[in-house]
């Protein structure tokens, strides 16, 4: 669109008239780049915006705040003099987009973080590529809109295109408008050819031309509203009852428009968690089970429903009895049980407290959130019930509902700045080493400390006997209602809960207990691990200690007994990781399959062993009832790959999605009945059934209060290892973030960054071929990772001798102890 205006105005401007084109956001006092456009300085389809004005420093910035390299995309920065003081009142908002500037060298100077998307060309030059904020999340993919724009623009008839994201029930969904001379169908059609599935958009509009404001940009209020293509979603002619019933529980789901018979849930926007929400639904209009690997194999909502149709056919499985308030809410789950058993063997281990530090600034009114504490503690059962022992068994007792009083409430602002945060972090560190007494106190800790008026930190730590990753999301959601209702004087407008956590941990010994369904869950597990289960020949540097505590039958611990757990962290950028996931993505695989098939294939390569074993989490919530209860609802799956024929990623994606459906097919047996049942053989201080642990987790649980800016707080204390090796990973804005965790007891630290280096360079092998077999992505990693290495040297030496900002270039990304991160 600048470009086209650009050439606008030239035909109308007389060549002796020179044209300027000025850039600068409003907190910078308008003006701080300017280029002059008079001449061809732009790179093809782009409008240049110049060099900075005298006074002003403008850096390209990465996701890490680092200065990135020419040519590279990041964010832009702006320092100097004609920056604004900041929002008025609107303290949050001020320390969000003005931050302390570290390369001027100049005490208490400032950048202005742009939220504009921007590029050193190769002549010096910046060039605005869009706005951040643009960016959209789907799925684990970080899509540039921009980037789909161009690509339908490109295809045959079409005359423009806007792409962006749309809120639907399910989520965010990707949509595009476009005017075109042909049919919306053929677009779509020709898009898909020229587009990986993450980047196709799932809601559609035809315009015949865009409307635009006075400035020369597209209307946004003028768009129609669009949805799923007409011919898909008709309904097609007539439709069986199951067809019917199942489009309203697509509906319920995935939000929009009724779904048509050729719809694709994937397409539609659904994902694994959301098919979570689908199969308890069905279960409870058809009283069958759907498997994972209908949702997958047969994607579209009329070959659903056919498959729904052959399955009622069948003889029935048993139906699980409803869930309802127990009259007796003393049981624990067999999740809590194993956890209790683990405790009894250390005795108030920290390992498993999950510790939250968070960094609150802005006006707070800390009687309401201390009052918001108490009100969650009192709406979730489970936080504030203890776990004696009674006639040998564990039982689970409520305890009263705190008082606001009761959470402590430190005041820090007699302390100097640097004093009261070294007193911060060292009070934080000792409460994720606290150790909890499950027999006589409730598992849930919160600590208030105050800085001063506009400055706090609020510490959370919850036992993992009463919550998982995906409750901690409730947690915070439900606190950031109640405590928005408690200060502004209103009374909170959470719904009360239907049921408690005791009530499905009483439901489910009633369902699991039934040997008709305990009898085939276990039957397909012994299909999967039956058998011998080699060991994996782990690069430890110790031998396991001879006083060792061996792990629990009951438990999926590693032992009680271990040394405190290392980290190392690992990084690997969207520019990398994106071949990677796309490549999955047209397998119809997650990323959390691409990174468990990359980590198998890794383990396979260090190991030597072909059959492998890896432990991870689950998430069984049987029933939507559930869906807002806060309690320990994780299970523990062993996914077992044969990789004995030298295979690619790509295969081993396949498999790697193929086990994992089957194992999700039987995720309501506990891992803790499976080991009973199967009795491995159990190495000390080793867990059964399997040796190294994977998770892919959502980004962790955080604050959002009007008024208040809110940041996690990093602390350097780490909590006991649970296991010999596990790879933590975390997907946010496209990239990827993680740590290798190992037990120094056995693994040093210097092995443990090897390791997560060579997985890191695995994935970059991968992302350059994923059709190469593992044999060769062996062999070319340490090429790879030399020639790597001395492209970016050789880059950096250039940009030192081009005379540009020397600042703008960051050569390392992925730091080893040879060669640390610059």
């Amino acid at each position: 669109a600048l470009g086209e205006a650009l050439e606008r105005w030239r035909e109308v401007v007389p060549p002796e008239v020179r044209l300027i084109n000025v850039y600068g956001p409003t907190e910078t006092t308008i003006s701080v780049t300017s280029a002059d456009l008079s001449g061809d300085s732009s790179a093809p389809g782009r409008v240049s915006i110049g060099r900075p004005m005298p006074g002003v420093r403008v850096y390209v910035l990465d996701r890490r705040g680092e200065p990135a390299l020419v040519g590279a995309a990041g964010e832009l920065a702006i320092g100097g003099g004609t920056l604004a003081r900041g929002y008025l009142d609107a303290p949050g908002a001020t320390a969000d987009a003005f931050r302390p500037d570290p390369f001027c060298g100049q005490p208490g100077a400032r950048l202005y973080r742009s939220g504009d998307r921007a590029r050193f060309a190769s002549n010096g030059q910046l060039e605005v590529l869009g706005r951040l904020d643009r960016q959209i999340k789907l799925r684990g993919f970080r899509i540039e809109p921009g980037e789909v724009e161009a690509v339908l623009a490109a295809c045959p008839g079409v005359r423009a295109a806007v792409v962006m994201a749309r809120q639907t029930a399910a989520g965010p969904a990707l949509a595009a408008w476009v005017a075109s001379a042909r049919p919306i169908e053929e677009v779509v059609a020709a898009a898909a050819e020229r587009l990986p599935k993450p980047l196709r958009p799932s809601l559609w509009a035809a315009v015949d031309r865009f409307e635009t404001t006075t400035s020369g940009k597209v209307d946004l209020r003028q768009l129609p509203s669009p949805a799923p293509l007409a011919s898909t979603t008709g309904r097609g002619g007539e439709r069986s009852v199951e067809e019917e019933t199942l489009a309203v529980l697509w509906q319920q789901v995935l939000g929009g428009e009724e779904p048509g018979p050729d719809d694709d849930f994937f397409a539609l926007g659904g994902h694994s968690l959301l098919a979570a929400r689908l199969i308890p639904r069905v279960r409870e209009a058809f009283g069958v089970e759907m498997p994972l690997s209908d949702l997958f194999e047969a994607p579209t909502l009329r070959a659903q429903a056919i498959r729904l149709t052959e399955r009622l056919r069948q003889p029935l499985r048993p139906s699980p009895p409803p869930l309802a308030p127990a009259t007796d809410r003393r049981r624990l789950s067999a999740g809590q049980r194993a956890l209790w058993f683990v405790d009894r063997l250390d005795p108030g281990s920290p390992a498993y407290g999950i510790s939250s530090a968070i960094r609150l600034e802005g006006d707070l009114d800390p009687l309401a959130l201390r009052t918001a504490w108490s009100a969650l503690a009192e709406r979730h059962e489970v936080l504030r019930t203890r776990f004696p022992e009674e006639d040998g068994e564990p039982v689970a007792r409520p305890l009263a509902p705190p008082s606001p009083e009761s959470w402590p409430l430190i005041d820090l602002g007699a302390l100097a700045s640097p004093a009261a945060d070294r007193e911060a972090r060292r009070l934080a560190g000792a409460e994720s080493r606290f150790r909890f007494d499950l027999a006589g106190a409730g598992p849930l800790r919160v600590l208030l400390l105050r800085h001063g008026d506009r400055r706090w930190d609020l510490l959370v730590n919850v036992h993992h006997i009463a919550t998982d990753g995906t409750s901690m999301t409730i947690l915070f959601a439900d606190l950031q209602r109640l405590y928005g209702d408690l200060a502004a004087g209103r009374r909170p407008t959470l719904e009360p809960l239907p049921l408690q956590y005791g009530d499905y941990a009483a439901w489910e010994k009633r369902w699991l207990d039934r040997p008709d369904v305990a009898g085939p869950l276990l039957e397909s597990w012994r299909a999967r691990l039956g058998g011998e289960l080699p060991k994996l020949a782990l690069p430890v540097d110790r031998p396991a200690g001879s006083d060792a505590t061996p792990g629990v039958a009951e438990s999926g611990d590693t032992g009680a007994s271990r040394s405190r757990g290392g980290v190392v962290p690992l990084a690997v950028s969207r520019e990398q990781l994106s071949p990677v996931l796309a490549a999955a993505a047209e397998r119809g695989a997650t990323p959390f399959v691409a990174f468990l098939a990359a980590w198998k294939l890794y383990l396979a390569q260090l190991t030597g062993e072909r059959d492998l074993r890896v432990g991870t989490p689950v998430s069984v919530r049987p029933a939507r009832v559930l869906e807002q209860v806060v309690g320990l609802f994780a299970n523990t799956l062993v996914l077992r790959t044969s990789l004995d024929d030298d295979p690619t990623f790509l295969a081993a994606v396949d498999r790697v999605r193929g086990t994992a459906i089957a194992a999700w097919a039987a995720r309501e047996l506990p891992y803790e009945r499976l080991v009973a049942a199967l009795r491995p053989d159990r190495a000390a201080g080793a867990a059964p059934l399997y040796e190294v642990w994977f998770v892919l987790q959502d980004e962790p649980p955080r604050l959002a209060i009007p008024g208040l800016s809110a940041e996690l707080l990093v602390t350097d204390v780490a909590p006991p290892a649970k296991f010999d090796l596990a790879l933590n990973l975390t997907l946010h804005d496209g990239a990827l973030r993680g740590f290798v965790e190992h037990d120094p007891a056995r693994i040093s630290e210097t092995t443990a960054r090897r390791l997560a280096a060579g997985y890191v360079d695995l994935l970059s092998a991968i992302a350059a071929d994923p059709a190469r077999p593992l044999s060769e992505l062996a062999a070319q990693i340490s090429e790879e990772e030399r020639s790597t290495r001395a492209a970016r040297r050789r880059g950096f030496e250039s940009a030192l001798r081009s005379g540009l900002a020397t600042r703008r270039a960051v050569v390392i990304t992925n730091s080893t102890p040879e060669e640390p991160e610059s």
